[in-house]
């Protein structure tokens, strides 16, 4: 049985051991408030308004306490949680994950059948963009923007990893078979450009901006729009019976898998990927997540990132072993198409074809601890290169850095995506109206590969020379080690 990790986020409530490491209590994410000498029943006692002004001094005074114990972050205690003991006849308890929820109540699922009661739900809450949730907590939000610039190359590689088996699930795969935009290399090619585009703006942007509006914010409400248009579109006219039966087309579950398509490898298996992530940085990964999923219109019934770093990692895990995993082993018919078509795709502007199918389940089933298939000669070359890649992000942090600001640098130089109408390329064509259906809104430019600038070629020139002479020196230093060795 896997030995649960501590969570960082837990709150020790035994004040004489400011820095216990009892187990017991910080893998409980759900603990009873107790701050110095105001216990629960007492509290419960505060009318409303009283419990309000409390809980604003208790929150000053756990930041004080907080900043002495430098090994855990701020917690926010807000007013909201404490002003609900007045009326609330049960003991307080107060999720600890960046800012607390009302009384008990777990924010998100625990585990993966907690996720799979959203398949009849819409997709989307139809909560206002511009709405804030009451966890939100921006400085803790922002601290993505220069974690990104760091790791790019890093969330690129996992990203590809997840994409290429993410495509054995069923509902996901149909929604993209019922738009044909991801069947030829050079509609797969522009569509997961734009993609990265997409997610390289909201990693470096802020996705609640809607008064400048920031381009984060504005990326993520077009794909948004888009989400819903696909939504209503299969709804209404479904391509056939649905694989989880009576139950919605994108509904929340599936926004959610998908989800975790996006930082469900790094989390729980950054370390194979070179990563060396701490505690901190890795729940705050998993809060950007959740703030990206709400803006998205994920529910935070639904959006298991908001849910502890132990349980996120528990319904990753759970999605690779009853989802993925068993879709490879018998992957359905338009798997084949669908992901040929990405591969050539990602291999249109390369000097060589250094992406393949097998090479990339090769390394999902290594990080997964599964063996994989015999490999022929190109995919041994492929799936190492990809190992001594992570080798040198491991031992050369600066490496990571120089490959992640020439990727940013080749992908800012690119057009931005179509921020109107989903299928056309560069123009800003509105969305059409739910009746009008798909045939309405073609027009996209895909008759030849994305277009790269002077900017991108250099940039990626210079990239190929960082990551040849990175390899050359890795090799010379294990030849010398084995050389020299006993």
């Amino acid at each position: 049985m896997r030995w649960a990790r501590p969570h960082r986020n837990s709150l020790n409530t035994d004040a004489s051991h400011p820095r216990s490491r009892d187990r017991s209590r910080r893998e409980h994410p759900i603990l009873p408030l107790k701050m110095g000498l105001w216990s629960v029943p007492e509290l419960r006692r505060l009318p409303p308004a009283v419990g309000a002004a409390l809980g604003r001094a208790l929150s000053k005074q756990h930041k004080r306490q907080d900043r002495r114990q430098t090994h855990r972050r701020v917690h926010k205690i807000t007013p909201k949680c404490l002003s609900h003991c007045g009326s609330d006849p049960g003991p307080l308890q107060c999720w600890i994950m960046g800012s607390p929820s009302i009384a008990g109540v777990a924010v998100g699922p625990q585990s993966l059948d907690d996720l799979k009661k959203g398949k009849n739900t819409p997709g989307d809450t139809g909560i206002s963009p511009t709405t804030l949730p009451d966890w939100i907590d921006m400085e803790r939000y922002a601290k993505v923007h220069d974690w990104f610039k760091h790791h790019a190359l890093t969330l690129a590689v996992s990203w590809h990893c997840s994409l290429t088996v993410g495509f054995v699930i069923l509902p996901l795969l149909d929604a993209l078979v019922y738009t044909k935009e991801s069947d030829t290399p050079q509609k797969a090619a522009l569509r997961y450009q734009d993609t990265f585009i997409h997610l390289m703006d909201w990693h470096l942007g802020d996705i609640f901006d809607a008064k400048t509006p920031d381009k984060a914010y504005t990326s993520v409400q077009a794909v948004r729009s888009l989400h819903a248009f696909v939504r209503n579109e299969m709804n209404t006219k479904p391509p056939g019976p649905n694989p989880d039966g009576d139950a919605q087309w994108m509904s929340q579950y599936n926004m959610a898998m998908v989800q975790s398509g996006f930082m469900g490898l790094i989390t729980t298996r950054g370390t194979f990927l070179g990563l060396t992530l701490s505690d901190e940085e890795q729940s705050d990964y998993i809060y950007y997540w959740r703030c990206v999923g709400y803006q998205l219109g994920i529910s935070d019934d639904y959006n298991f990132c908001g849910g502890g770093s132990s349980a996120t990692d528990t319904i990753v895990q759970q999605i690779w072993e009853e989802e993925v995993y068993p879709g490879l082993q018998n992957p359905p018919s338009e798997f084949s198409p669908i992901v040929d078509a990405y591969i050539a795709g990602m291999n249109l502007n390369q000097p060589v074809p250094i992406f393949s199918l097998n090479s990339t389940l090769a390394l999902m089933y290594w990080m997964q601890g599964v063996e994989a298939p015999a490999l022929d000669f190109a995919d041994k070359l492929r799936y190492l290169t990809f190992r001594i890649l992570f080798l040198l992000i491991q031992l050369f942090p600066y490496f990571e850095t120089l490959g992640s600001v020439l990727l940013i640098l080749h992908f800012e130089s690119l057009p931005p995506p179509s921020l109107g109408c989903p299928w056309s390329r560069r123009e800003s064509k509105p969305l059409p109206k739910p009746d009008q259906g798909l045939t309405k809104c073609r027009g996209r430019n895909t008759t030849g590969p994305p277009r790269w600038g002077w900017g991108s070629i250099y940039a990626v020139l210079i990239l190929y020379v960082v990551v040849s002479t990175g390899l050359a020196v890795a090799a010379a230093y294990y030849a010398v080690l084995w050389a020299i060795a006993p």
